[in-house]
């Protein structure tokens, strides 16, 4: 047998998953393979031996050959009455479909898995025996002369032979059994000999009126050729075989509703396939809980139905509201297919997120950690100034506006003096005079300086503060230009009704804390004071 193509290292084989021996493992070697139950002697794998009885399907003599190449294995049918499946689809005649590891091939009633694997480890090469002192040859016995062995006669073939082949489309049958792969695979064909009277004719011929559809019998085509197919002297069984997939149906949702799914009945027998479909309720649940419910669509629940090849059967489940505390797997019933090829039942089962024992606590920003970033550290720094005006007392109100108006014109008056620092060759400047050039000077740098110190309390100890200080700075030390330009306009507005008396540092200033005065007492119409909540009078005694 030559060595398995592939790697040095890897080999393909064959695994046994639904057979006789589950498990046993066959090695492709490099070429073509023939699969099939009875070989005759010719290179291949023979695998009548792995054919379960209580399947009524069964391979054909020479079934599929696998072809294994450089590029890995492929599989073609030969043609085989009754079809080689891969992962559950038919190959088509002369269908040469490469394999992949995993890849389920279906023969008759045996599955075969598709693997590769490492190669086993050469053996040591056998060291040659010493030779040994020859001795003078002894003359050979005269042979004896030996029975001629029989050849051995061509038996009939399996399940009574027909005096003549029957052909259709491809597919000869020479034996009754072979009607049965034949259905199963070319159904509507075999369905329209029947309609047609080709089959009647065929039967007259071989001298089998017996076997003739009878002329009396009820129902649609698809019953009366599974009539005659009942009626056959075949010596394997003959009736249907039934297959569902999915085996359970798990539904992954976490919303409540409507969930369509569809559930796929397959008939791997020969004839044809009854069912119907019923549905299993869920186990009690809690007192009050809503129940889950699923519905089969009317048309395969009231009624058997039939199946040739492949039905789908759409289902919906409608979820409950509350799923069971704690439970990862909600059990919510089962489909069950009841037919004259077996009964097969489908747990319906959702999946959904666990439930939360507890609901979280909304968030508190006040009492949340201290925030990490600027723009959060910016939020907290800034309360609201309109609660802190309403807060103050009238006079505190005039006082403070008086004040703080004051203050900012004496720091206006100072600016003036700036231009004597920057030089002898500078103009000497003014206390009392005002420059736009001091004045702008002062609030940039009070802006950077009040940029860096908002950078360094909103995020301490972080190391991209030292990084944001000069972006900071910059940003506050331009809104100190502009509002320089501001101040500069507003001051020279105010101020225009002093004439002489705007030099006289005393008048200025006292101009200043009259303006501030008069905004604390606006203040107390815009944003009138706090009230506390008055506690409700207690009842007077009845």
């Amino acid at each position: 047998m030559p060595a398995p193509a592939g790697t040095a290292n890897e080999m393909w084989i064959l695994e046994i998953v639904r057979g006789r021996e589950p498990g046993r493992t066959y090695s492709l070697a490099a070429g073509e393979t023939i699969l099939g139950n009875a070989l005759g002697g010719m290179p291949g794998l023979d695998l009548s031996g792995q054919e379960p009885t209580s399947s009524p399907r069964r391979m054909a003599a020479r079934q599929a050959s696998v072809t294994l190449s450089g590029g890995g294995p492929s599989i073609r049918d030969l043609d085989s009455p009754g079809g080689t499946f891969v992962n559950r689809q038919r190959l088509f005649s002369a269908q040469a479909r490469p394999l992949q590891p995993g890849d389920l091939i279906q023969l008759g009633g045996v599955q075969l898995e598709v693997k590769r694997v490492a190669a086993p480890a050469p053996p040591p090469p056998r060291q040659p025996a010493p030779e040994r002192p020859r001795s003078a040859p002894s003359p050979a016995p005269a042979p004896l002369p030996q029975p001629r062995a029989a050849s051995p006669s061509p038996g009939p073939p399996v399940g009574g032979g027909l005096p003549a082949p029957y052909t259709l489309g491809g597919a000869t049958c020479r034996a009754w059994d072979d009607f049965l792969p034949l259905a199963a695979q070319r159904w509507r064909a075999l369905r329209d000999e029947l309609t047609s009277g080709r089959l009647a004719d065929f039967l007259r011929r071989i001298g089998r009126p017996d076997l003739l559809p009878s002329a009396t019998a009820t129902g649609d085509p698809d019953e009366r050729l599974d009539a005659w197919l009942a009626g056959l002297p075949v010596t394997r069984p003959s009736g249907p075989e039934l297959d569902v997939h999915p085996a359970t149906i798990v539904i992954r949702t976490s919303v409540v509703g409507t969930v369509r799914q569809t559930l796929r009945i397959t008939n791997v027998g020969f004839r044809l396939l009854r069912s119907q479909v019923s549905v299993e309720a869920p186990p009690a649940t809690r007192p009050g809980a809503s129940q889950p419910r699923i519905r089969v669509s009317p048309g395969f629940a009231s009624t058997p139905f039939a199946t040739i090849d492949e039905t789908d059967v759409p289902i919906e489940v409608d979820l409950p509201d509350e799923p069971s505390r704690g439970a990862s797997g909600e059990a919510l019933g089962a489909v069950v297919v009841r037919s004259n090829g077996g009964v097969r039942r489908v747990e319906v089962r959702a999946e959904r997120p666990p439930r939360a024992e507890a609901i979280p606590e909304p968030f508190d920003a006040a009492a949340s950690s201290p925030p990490s970033t600027h723009a959060a550290a910016a939020m907290t720094w800034a309360r609201p100034v309109g609660k802190r005006v309403a807060s103050q007392s009238l006079g505190r109100r005039v006082l403070a506006a008086a004040i703080a108006l004051m203050l900012f014109r004496a720091l206006v008056m100072a600016s003036g003096l700036l231009p004597t620092l920057l030089g002898s060759t500078s103009p000497l400047g003014h206390w009392a005079e005002l420059r736009l050039a001091g004045m702008a000077m002062v609030l940039a740098a009070a802006g950077a300086l009040l940029g860096a110190a908002w950078i360094l309390r909103g995020s301490p100890g972080e190391p991209s503060a030292a990084g944001d200080l000069i972006p900071a700075a910059f940003a506050g030390a331009l809104l100190g230009v502009f509002a320089a330009a501001i101040g500069y306009a507003v001051i020279q507005s105010v101020e225009a009704p002093l004439g002489p008396l705007s030099s006289t540092s005393v008048a200025v200033v006292s101009l200043w804390g009259v303006v501030g005065a008069g905004l604390g007492l606006l203040s107390w119409i815009a944003i009138p004071p706090d009230r506390p909540a008055s506690s409700p009078a207690p009842e007077a005694p009845r």
